[in-house]
């Protein structure tokens, strides 16, 4: 086994009573040189499922080689370094990305724990897909039935990830505003907004800084818009383009087919919160207007644009490291006495080895 190489040192306890103990304090691994020669290694596909002592048992006939392969591709922690078994790996990921995304035209400052509310508006006359709110009536449930905790928020992409809940659910060009936590314990609404004196604001109409307010029961509301909803594991995380990772920014030539794409704004800017009513998504062409991420949230993304979800993305990244560096068997020999013969040696704790071939 690994530590069978290892030297023992004396632990000496306060009652004068002493310990033998392996000195895991120690550290061998092979140099770059090494690592960089590749007629000492092959590469080998890992087989689904299969661990590290599993894989050398297949390699070197004995399972207590698997510090070689953790050695030989540099690998520090067996437990996420390893490829993981696919299916119970894909159970845990949709654990883990259990959220729903919403995405919105704006940059407020969200904070995990914020809570979104539905914001039933009524009465309205104005296009409130391009938020033209003049004429609506605006109101929240009593009780609030409709809500989401915010998770996290994703400024480059513009969506918040939310779970949890009440049993009201969330659609398409639903309103809602941000509950936070004061140092009381009591929720409040959330007023993103920065007031300019230069400024005249009105109630339900967009200001210059993007962001409109309505007043309910005296109580003032930023509110949003929810653009496109995903689910979190397959929310919009990369834009690729013939293997390339395209800036979510980049112009599309025409939204009103596929398109095609043509030059970046030069003035993209994932920190402008300005707005256009007649372009209602992600809009003004000094941000959003006409932009990949314009064009994936009103469904017309050009075909030769490929979306990488959280859940693709760490699908992809575990099957790389299915191909694995292994050790020919030839050299295993020699590798095991220069290990030992380093691991014991008084030179200090962490050493390299050469295999000269």
């Amino acid at each position: 086994m690994y530590f069978d190489y290892f030297p023992t040192l004396e632990y000496k306890f306060q009652n004068g009573n002493t310990l033998e103990l392996i000195d895991i304090f120690r550290k061998v691994s092979f140099t770059q040189t090494t690592l960089a020669n590749d007629s000492i290694f092959d590469t080998y596909y890992v087989t689904n499922g299969a661990n590290a002592e599993i894989t050398s048992f297949n390699l070197y006939s004995s399972s207590q080689y698997s510090w070689v392969l953790f050695s030989s591709n540099r690998m520090l922690n067996p437990h996420t370094d390893w490829p993981r078994e696919y299916t119970s790996f894909l159970t845990e990921l949709n654990s883990k990305y259990n959220g729903t995304a919403y995405y919105i035209c704006r940059i407020p400052d969200l904070l995990p724990g914020d809570v979104m509310i539905k914001i039933t508006k009524a009465s309205c006359s104005g296009t409130t897909a391009n938020e033209v709110y003049t004429s609506c009536v605006f109101s929240y449930e009593s009780p609030i039935v409709t809500y989401k905790i915010v998770k996290e928020w994703n400024q480059k992409f513009r969506y918040l990830v939310a779970v949890g809940g009440g049993s009201g659910s969330f659609s398409v060009n639903d309103t809602f505003a941000i509950l936070r936590k004061d140092s009381n314990g009591d929720y409040k609404a959330v007023n993103f907004r920065t007031p300019d004196p230069n400024v005249v604001y009105t109630d339900k109409v967009t200001g210059p800084d993007g962001y409109t307010n309505i007043t309910i029961d005296g109580n003032e509301f930023t509110i949003f818009r929810i653009a496109k909803i995903d689910e979190e594991k397959n929310a919009a995380t990369q834009f690729m383009n013939s293997g390339a990772v395209e800036s979510p920014y980049r112009k599309v030539s025409s939204l009103n087919t596929a398109g095609s794409l043509t030059a970046y704004y030069s003035n993209s800017n994932t920190n402008i919160n300005s707005y256009q009513s007649t372009t209602p998504v992600f809009v003004n062409a000094d941000d959003f207007s006409g932009t990949l991420l314009d064009a994936y949230v009103r469904g017309v993304l050009p075909s030769s644009i490929t979306v990488k979800t959280p859940l693709i993305l760490q699908l992809e990244e575990n099957e790389k490291r299915y191909s694995v560096r292994a050790l020919k068997p030839r050299y295993l020999e020699g590798t095991i006495g220069l290990f030992e013969k380093a691991i014991n040696s008084n030179q200090g704790r962490v050493l390299s080895i050469e295999l000269n071939v």
